[in-house]
């Protein structure tokens, strides 16, 4: 089980990685992969949220969201340090988890899947690739479906952890 490679916390997280700083999508997404991550993908205001955002959708987005945070978890290329939900910081695996969906839906509209697939280059198991494309997309359709577009990022890269994952607060 994914939450079970979490741990204790370590070093203080940079202030600059604001977590109030981020589009109102972007801090949906991490309260998702957050909730999801520590167990508590069955939250009634996390549930309500994404009925309010994605409609009739709200039960295809949040698979997407659970198979994305499970394949994270079982298939990842090492184990990403995230912060706990309620945490106003951003980890750097955070953000490459952001860059990751914005990739995802970005190849929905130019249909060139070159960007998000080098993210999952880096982050999952090849193995793991077409699943996750899948429920990237997934995700990404009932955001833009809802009118939710995330900013395509530039240049972000998931940095490299030796040792146990870290769960941060």
């Amino acid at each position: 089980m994914p939450s079970a490679r979490l741990s204790a916390p370590i070093a203080a997280p940079n202030p600059a990685d604001d977590f109030a700083q981020l589009a109102r999508t972007e801090q949906l997404i991490l309260w998702t992969l957050r909730s999801i991550a520590v167990g508590h993908g069955e939250c009634a205001t996390l549930r309500q949220m994404f009925a309010m955002t994605f409609g009739q959708g709200a039960d295809d987005a949040f698979l997407g969201f659970f198979v994305t945070v499970r394949t994270l978890g079982w298939c990842g290329q090492r184990k990403l340090r995230l912060h706990v939900p309620g945490c106003m910081a951003v980890s750097p695996d955070e953000r490459a988890i952001l860059a990751l969906f914005a990739e995802a839906q970005a190849s929905l509209s130019d249909g060139d899947e070159t960007g998000v697939r080098a993210h999952l280059s880096r982050l999952v198991d090849s193995r793991a690739t077409e699943a996750m494309l899948l429920s990237l997309q997934t995700v990404a359709s009932a955001l833009e479906v809802g009118g939710h577009t995330l900013p395509r990022p530039r240049n972000v890269t998931a940095p490299g952890h030796s040792g146990a994952a870290r769960l941060l607060h």
